[in-house]
């Protein structure tokens, strides 16, 4: 099946379902955090949540509270919707282990990154996968094919 799809905005819904068969959403505003109303979404349509950028996963599990928080509940409205046929995965991004401010060593950052990952599961069903998507540049996990693995 060729899957064609668009970002959601909620500007956006007619012509997604006039012209795709999938979308990227964000189960909150990411500006304003205001949750999206995922049942108006059409069961036809594959439906690919992205959790918010301000998650990062490179930090210590013990600061990481609202990344948790929030992955959490974007692989509950993963599996929400796959009860209804129409989700598959939520995409991450690791997150940043080199900023202005601070700097965690990559070793760390990579086992900060697994033990939140780990928590996450033990926390949420198993029905959803999660998507590690690559980074920007090269003060974030995922810059390399290497650290995806």
């Amino acid at each position: 099946m060729l899957i064609i799809g668009l970002h959601y905005t909620s500007q956006s819904l007619g012509n997604i379902i006039k012209y795709a068969n999938c979308i990227q959403i964000f189960t909150s505003d990411p500006s304003s955090g205001r949750r999206i109303d995922i049942e108006k979404f059409p069961k036809d349509l594959l439906i690919i949540i992205h959790s918010s950028y301000i998650c990062n996963f490179s930090r210590p599990i013990k600061e990481n509270h609202f990344a948790l928080i929030s992955l959490i509940h974007d692989l509950r409205m993963s599996e929400k919707l796959n009860k209804k046929g129409n989700a598959k995965m939520v995409i991450i991004h690791m997150g940043h282990y080199k900023t202005k401010k601070r700097h965690i060593p990559k070793k760390d950052a990579i086992q900060n990154t697994i033990d939140s990952l780990e928590y996450v599961f033990n926390k949420t069903p198993s029905s959803t996968s999660i998507c590690m998507e690559t980074a920007h540049n090269s003060g974030e996990l995922g810059f390399t094919i290497k650290e995806l693995c």
